[in-house]
């Protein structure tokens, strides 16, 4: 075979190939387009629940499919609000990708869903056991269940603390806007907010407090000091209920406080003189070294925070105050020394049995 004759042939094989391929990309687009016309047909002869999804973007749904995406949360791409209101009912729909889902049966035993996919389309049905009641409900009865749902959803989406649902196994099935706000600002640049959040807290510790008892936790921030928040947990049917309020100004005082009383500690810590400073309920809340050597009253006592009355009734067993005539009177005077504590009026001598005058 000449030259001439092999470019002649490659030029015919390229056209061919180029002819080919053509043909195939036409023949895929006009059977892509077959089977979206088929689907669409099929949703709009349907009065059930049919979702069509390309990707994670929505082509087609029939009314009430809509009626129910129209109650999601706005988390991002429309399979992510699919997600955010669909896996509440079908938890197994969490976490798993098209391929994986369906059949599903729903927590409460109620409905069924199926999910099929051709062509890069992916057909998910839900099918509801009570349908034919569901249609028969009386119109009023169902318009004022669907005006509390309303309700209750704008009262959700403006409270001013985090609110959200878990599964037992810690997978979110639900959370109003405050909670979502500060999950997104978790995002990197460019990120699409997606179903599930991110979580934000680490609520397993909350299994091991009360159930009305908060517990402080720290959600992370992309700045380099966490948010605190105070948690709650409450039981529901479907997990646990979970409620947090920001105690970002609480946690800045205590830690003034406790700075400050660090800086106290230390420019007491120097004097000869005793020193005891009590809190609001009472409690020994600072002292000084020489507060243990005047009094003898071991550290671990006086670091266990006592209250007033159990520190004076402890130097009073050590003789480390006057012994008083009866226990009524020294009662008294202790209530007194209270009370004239509080203006700074209060100034005794106290003449021990050892010789020794504070």
């Amino acid at each position: 075979m000449s030259l001439s004759d092999l470019t002649i042939f490659l030029s015919l094989l390229g056209g061919t190939l180029c002819v080919a391929v053509s043909v195939l990309f036409v023949l895929g687009w006009l059977d892509r387009a077959r089977v979206k016309s088929e689907a669409d047909s099929i949703l709009s002869s349907e009065e059930g629940v049919v979702f069509l999804f390309e990707g994670d973007r929505l082509i087609n749904a029939t009314d009430s499919a809509r009626s129910i995406l129209a109650t999601a949360t706005d988390t991002g791409s429309d399979w992510s609000r699919f997600l955010s209101i669909m896996s509440t009912r079908f938890p197994g729909l969490q976490g798993k990708t098209f391929g994986q889902k369906g059949p599903l049966n729903s927590n409460d035993g109620q409905a069924i869903l199926s999910t099929s996919i051709r062509n890069g389309f992916t057909r998910i049905t839900v099918v509801e056991h009570a349908a034919k009641e569901v249609r028969e409900l009386d119109q009023h009865a169902l318009c004022a269940m669907e005006r509390e749902l309303e309700t209750l959803r704008s009262t959700t989406d403006e409270l001013p603390y985090l609110a959200w649902r878990e599964t037992p196994d810690g997978a979110i099935l639900w959370a109003n806007r405050a909670y979502l706000e500060v999950s997104d600002t978790l995002l990197q640049h460019g990120d699409i907010p997606s179903w599930p959040p991110k979580r934000l807290f680490d609520t397993g510790a909350l299994l091991n407090a009360g159930p009305k008892e908060p517990l402080r936790l720290s959600a992370p921030t992309k700045g380099s000091a966490p948010q605190w928040f105070d948690v709650h947990r409450f039981a529901s049917s479907e997990g646990y209920f979970f409620t947090a309020v920001s105690v970002d100004h609480t946690v800045a005082a205590e830690n003034s406080l406790q700075e400050l009383t660090q800086t106290l500690t230390k420019a007491f810590s120097h004097l000869t003189v005793g020193l005891a400073v009590f809190d609001q309920k009472r409690e020994l809340a600072l002292f000084n070294p020489a507060l243990t050597d005047l009094t003898a009253l071991p550290p671990e006592f006086l670091i266990a925070r006592p209250s007033l009355s159990s520190f004076l009734d402890r130097l009073r067993d050590s003789q480390m105050m006057p012994e008083p005539k009866d226990y009524k009177s020294w009662r008294q005077e202790m209530a007194e020394l209270e009370v004239a504590a509080e203006d700074g009026t209060y100034e005794e001598l106290w003449s021990l049995p050892g010789g020794m005058t504070y």
